[in-house]
């Protein structure tokens, strides 16, 4: 049975059964970033089910914007504060992903990776004509994620350089190919641990792309690859090393 408890004017689910749930909304509503995250992956979930479950939740949702949004404005720039008051406006319906962009960029401007890549991604979602769809400016909110320490960014970045396959064309076509600022970007994805950047560096390698050709470096990289879990890249290279 649904109750509304006096803290916050917080609505709950009160049965037994969802004891857990009733524990996550106390935690987002006082500014718990993954508590709020479960919650809106189950109202995400129960939306075509449970079309309610959302309006249950909406008071909850509403204090941990105005937590997030308090903590921001006191420089935490993390979960806890400019990357989750982005994050709950992204989530709000309707969406108002241009006051999410504010806080990503504030949080981008702290250096944390997260807002950095949810910047990128507004810059090339199409959601809200109030944000451009510009990927010169995803690229460079990318390309930052991946100086301050997302290998993810690093990889979307050296993909679109490439010209890979699975960039869509229309990003593709308004960015100069750049094959060794590419190799760069997967040097420093590979470096940070993300293993497929290491296996498409090995193949620059082996086949000179915006690198010297350097087999015995190929090998080595294919190695580092394979034992990273990258099966394609198991048994490459070995008569280089």
């Amino acid at each position: 049975m649904r109750i509304l408890i006096g803290v916050a004017g917080v609505a709950l689910l009160g049965s037994a059964a969802l004891a857990q749930t009733d524990a996550q909304a106390l935690g987002c509503a006082s500014g718990r970033f993954e508590d709020c995250r479960q919650l809106l992956l189950l109202v995400e979930v129960k939306r075509g089910t449970e079309p309610g479950l959302e309006a249950t939740f909406a008071p909850v949702f509403n204090k941990a914007r105005e937590v997030f949004v308090a903590a921001c404005d006191r420089g935490d720039v993390s979960d806890s504060g400019c990357f989750g008051a982005g994050m709950m406006n992204a989530a709000k319906r309707p969406e108002d992903l241009a006051r999410a962009v504010t806080f990503y960029e504030r949080s981008c401007d702290g250096r944390y990776a997260p807002g950095c890549t949810q910047l990128g991604n507004a810059y090339t979602s199409g959601l809200d004509p109030e944000v451009p769809w510009d990927p010169q400016r995803a690229l460079a909110a990318y390309e930052r994620a991946c100086s301050a320490g997302d290998p993810g960014g690093c990889t979307i970045v050296a993909k679109t350089l490439e010209g890979a396959g699975d960039i869509p064309e229309s990003v593709v076509r308004r960015v100069p190919r750049d094959l060794k600022r590419a190799a760069s970007l997967y040097q420093k994805g590979c470096d940070m641990g993300a293993m497929p950047d290491c296996l498409r560096l090995a193949e620059m390698y082996e086949g000179g792309l915006g690198v010297r050709k350097d087999a015995a470096r190929a090998g080595r990289l294919y190695a580092r690859a394979c034992e990273g879990g990258v099966t394609d890249a198991c048994g490459r290279g070995r008569t280089s090393r």
